[in-house]
């Protein structure tokens, strides 16, 4: 599928994300270096000033393992919600399993435009377990330099929630060109066990090509 390139505001430097978090309401907590600390609702981000940051979405399926999605069709559309933690997404639309198996799906990314390097992955999910004694496990990976970097835990509860998982390192544009993201399920043999995500996106840190949207100092009034 065809990676489509947004000229919005899903890219803007770091202090431009900063500053529309605090008009969202985000609390800064500290500032240390270039490094900003922002809470709300019991979340916390930090962002690093001297880089640029956007978001990249589901926008295509590659494997479609899980066996629920609603409303049924694609699985990359009820996890494309456009948005953003610690807002709720909507529940009306998800993918979910249950039982003791192990389930895969994958999507390609959107990309970003006007990128010299990427230092920093962030993927986030918002999702629920079901199961009364113990869970099953639900992990999450991205595909970047051509191969997945690392299955990892998301953690959820048995509530609604955000959870994230981080990646470091230093990626090319063409990485993020051709970056996917995975979701597995792994109900452990335990048949009582699922569940269910409703949204998921990356939050992309990277260093701006020449002649891209350069960070530009600004007064942030605390």
């Amino acid at each position: 599928m065809v990676k489509h390139l947004f000229h919005d505001k899903r890219q803007m430097t770091c202090a431009e994300f900063a500053e529309r978090l605090i008009a969202d309401g985000w609390k800064p907590v500290g500032l240390v270096g270039d490094m900003l600390s922002l809470r709300k609702d019991g979340a916390l981000q930090t962002i690093d000033l001297r880089h640029d940051t956007g978001w990249c979405d589901p926008n295509g399926d590659t494997a479609t393992g899980w066996p629920t999605v609603a409303p049924s069709g694609a699985h990359w559309s009820t996890l494309d919600e456009g948005t953003r933690q610690p807002d709720t997404p909507t529940t009306a639309d998800y993918v979910a399993a249950s039982g003791g198996s192990v389930y895969t799906d994958s999507y390609d990314m959107t990309t970003l435009t006007g990128v010299d390097s990427v230092s920093q992955v962030v993927l986030w999910a918002y999702g629920v377990l079901g199961g009364v004694k113990g869970a099953p496990t639900v992990s999450g990976d991205v595909y970047l330099a051509g191969g997945w970097v690392s299955q990892t835990s998301w953690a959820f509860t048995t509530s609604n929630s955000w959870k994230s998982i981080t990646y470091d390192g230093t990626w090319t544009p063409g990485s993020l060109d051709a970056m996917q993201t995975k979701l597995v399920y792994n109900g452990g043999g335990n048949s009582s066990f699922s569940s269910s995500v409703f949204a998921l996106y990356a939050l992309v840190t990277y260093t701006a090509a020449a002649g891209g949207a350069a960070y530009v100092p600004r007064v942030m009034w605390f």
